[in-house]
């Protein structure tokens, strides 16, 4: 597999026709990254009475960073995969290389029942030596040798040792994955969408009383992230009535 090709970037220094993994390094970074910063946001959790002293202080510059992260991450990722080239007859000629070898556990499931385990990895080892010394295929080899004989048939054996039978349900999961690609989302958004919303909301810190500086936007309802730095707070309508003057944002 290679990334997109983009002019001026990945390319290597002493090997011009090499394209060095850019977009996935970045996406790299930012996993690494991300745990950390969310440490912190996992010990502001705690809820004391009244106004919490440097709780929802410490939180800020984490969650700033764990969304540009994330966000980045997947706008780097969206990239990534569509201009993704993907060579499956050199992944297939790499699977083979090794004559099957690469997937002789499967034989050795099969063997250990009939055999035992210990002897059975003894003959898939003596195989596996003899396959690489003389170049042959694995299924080849051990289709004659007499321990074998009755046991297994050349052409269960190969198809023990084929890659494609070694994938379990990774297709299936793939397929569902990509079958309907935002459609969760939409599902989502049209439900929200329908439900009635207030003309005017204000929003209340759990445990110290209303505050004009929390008002948010009507209409702009769970679907986007909230402005301004408060952390888990309550949509409710205004107490008044009224809906509030219009002021600016509060900064700390």
């Amino acid at each position: 597999m290679a990334e997109p090709a983009v002019a001026g970037r990945g390319a290597s220094s002493a090997m011009p026709h090499k394209r060095n993994p850019v977009l996935a390094t970045l996406i790299r970074s930012a996993a690494l990254q991300v745990p950390a910063l969310s440490t912190v946001l996992v010990q502001c959790l705690s809820t004391e009475d009244e106004r919490s002293a440097g709780v929802w202080h410490a939180e800020w510059q984490p969650l700033r960073e764990c969304l540009r992260l994330t966000g980045g991450a997947a706008h780097t990722a969206l990239e990534l995969v569509r201009g993704l080239t993907v060579h499956p007859e050199r992944m297939r000629s790499n699977l083979g290389a090794t004559g099957g070898q690469l997937v002789s556990e499967r034989v050795s499931a099969v063997l250990a029942p009939l055999l035992g385990k210990a002897a059975a990895k003894e003959l898939l080892t003596r195989a596996s030596q003899a396959a690489s010394a003389t170049g042959r295929p694995l299924a080849d080899v051990l289709a004659e040798l007499p321990e074998t004989q009755g046991l297994l048939t050349r052409e269960e054996t190969a198809a023990l040792l084929d890659p494609a039978g070694y994938t379990g349900v990774a297709g299936p999961l793939v397929d569902r994955a990509l079958a309907s690609p935002g459609h969760a989302r939409a599902r989502l958004r049209d439900t929200y969408a329908a439900a009635p919303r207030p003309a005017s909301t204000w929003r209340r810190r759990p445990r110290t009383g209303w505050s004009r500086r929390w008002r948010t936007q009507p209409a702009r309802h769970l679907l986007e992230p909230a402005s301004g730095p408060s952390r888990r707070t309550l949509e409710v309508p205004s107490p008044t009535g009224r809906t509030p003057p219009a002021e600016r944002p509060y900064t700390a």
